[in-house]
């Protein structure tokens, strides 16, 4: 199978990661005839409930294992930015979560600490078509003003969403680039419907990262 595939692919590259992130969705993505509504809503269910369990909250802040205390990975909903949320149109900051991340990498600054930011949906655009936003345009705007208030101690951004393995650049107000997002390829083969993309589809793909385990500085 293809989930097989990329665990071998994983063990043959990285036998012992010292660090995994999933960006990716729970559900796969199949046609509706193959995996009905009730299914689907069975899964997510069944999710959620081990989520509650391991990850209490809908966004965490943990301090990554033998770093010497240099390092701390923040996990964001990004689903709650997402275009298609119509639960979250019109308001300004969803669950508090922009005060949060502006409260932590402002403590983390204080405290000498590098930081991996990750999530699932990605500001930004998709590469493969015209003007298609994930954030809904006010959310964009509050990461990205996030990101450029606190750029120095972000150390790297991994986000999924895309299926597709590229990057995105952020700059401050002058031009000059500050930050850099990791778009992770996804485990499975899938092509998009959106509208007007040629050439959707990818193949399975992983992305290995080296980094220095003191400063979190990608190699």
């Amino acid at each position: 199978s293809c989930l097989l595939t990329v665990e071998r692919s994983l063990l043959f590259l990285v036998p012992l990661p010292e660090l995994l992130v999933f960006c990716s969705d729970d559900t796969p993505h199949v046609p509706n005839e193959r995996l009905s509504e009730v299914a689907v809503l069975q899964i997510v269910e069944q999710l959620t409930q081990l989520i509650r369990e391991a990850f209490p909250g809908a966004f965490y802040s943990e301090k990554l294992p033998g770093l010497s205390g240099a390092g701390r990975i923040v996990v964001l909903n990004t689903n709650l930015y997402y275009g298609n949320n119509e639960q979250t149109a019109g308001m300004a900051d969803p669950g508090q979560q922009f005060q949060w991340l502006d409260d932590l990498l402002t403590s983390a600054s204080q405290a000498g600490e590098m930081v991996y930011i990750i999530g699932h949906v990605p500001p930004g655009f998709f590469e493969k078509t015209r003007n298609k936003a994930w954030f809904r345009e006010g959310f964009n705007e509050e990461y990205l003003k996030v990101v450029r208030r606190h750029h120095r101690v972000i150390a790297g951004q991994f986000f999924g969403h895309h299926h597709t393995d590229s990057f995105r650049m952020f700059y401050d107000s002058a031009g000059a680039p500050i930050s850099v997002m990791f778009l992770t390829p996804g485990v499975t083969p899938w092509k998009t419907t959106l509208p007007g993309v040629v050439n959707g589809a990818n193949n399975p793909g992983i992305r290995v990262f080296e980094y220095d385990r003191a400063t979190l500085s990608l190699q």
